[in-house]
Order: C-alpha cells, then sequence, then structure tokens
C-alpha cells in the first residue's frame, strides 16, 4: 500500500504499517498508545519510505467528545457528513479522494448506526 495510518500508536502496530507499504510509501503516526516505538532504519531507509507524525487532538479533548458523543449532546449529528457501514470504507475514501464526495467527516461503523438511538446507516453527499 502507498501510505499505512497508525491510529492506534503502538509499537506493534508502527513495525506493521512499515512492513505492509510499497518501497517509496509512507506510515503517518497519529496514535499516542506508548511514548515511543521500534521502526529500523532498514525499515524506513532501506525502502525509501517516510515517517510522518500528525497530532491533532490531546486525551482531555478525545475523551470530552467521546463522551458528548455517547450522551447524545444536541446538534453533535451534524458534525457527521455520511455514516457508511465498515465493508464500503473502501469505495468512500475513493469517493472523498476523487472529490465526487464533499462530505467533511465520513464515520465508518460496523454496527451501521452513527450515535446510540439515531437510526440506520445515513448515506451522506456521494
Amino acid at each position: 500500500m502507498d501510505v499505512a495510518f497508525d491510529a492506534v500508536g503502538t509499537d506493534e502496530v508502527g513495525r506493521r504499517g512499515a512492513a505492509c507499504t510499497r518501497p517509496d510509501g509512507a506510515v503517518v503516526e497519529i496514535g499516542l498508545g506508548v511514548p515511543s516505538i521500534t521502526i529500523t532504519l532498514q525499515q524506513l531507509v532501506g525502502k525509501q519510505r517516510s515517517l510522518l507524525g500528525s497530532y491533532a487532538y490531546s486525551r482531555a479533548i478525545f475523551e470530552r467528545a467521546a463522551r458528548e458523543l455517547s450522551e447524545g449532546v444536541p446538534g453533535v449529528e451534524r458534525l457527521v457528513g455520511a455514516v457508511v457501514p465498515l465493508e464500503e470504507a473502501a469505495s468512500r475514501l475513493e469517493l472523498l479522494a476523487y472529490g465526487t464526495d464533499r462530505s467533511l467527516r465520513v464515520q465508518l461503523s460496523p454496527s451501521g448506526r452513527c450515535l446510540p438511538d439515531s437510526g440506520p446507516v445515513r448515506g451522506g453527499a456521494s
């Protein structure tokens, strides 16, 4: 694959991300599961892979967002442009990548539901 995103942030997931990307690919670390991970120089330099880090939220912000989602804060459903079943992830990401889907946020849901008792999957703009 071209890019592997590690949203977990553990040693095992980081190593797997590096192992499954093609030469000239990239591993993007966005998870903060542990303070450090081990990726060898051979995995990076030997295959000309890039290792990138991206930080967006603190643990406190993430915990607040999770609490508000689980408590059903009014209006939070407007933040999600579409909810799609997990098996449609690849096709939805393709629509987003090629600009045919203008959703700002798409939630992938194994259960087909967005928020507790919010109803079935919504297709959003496609």
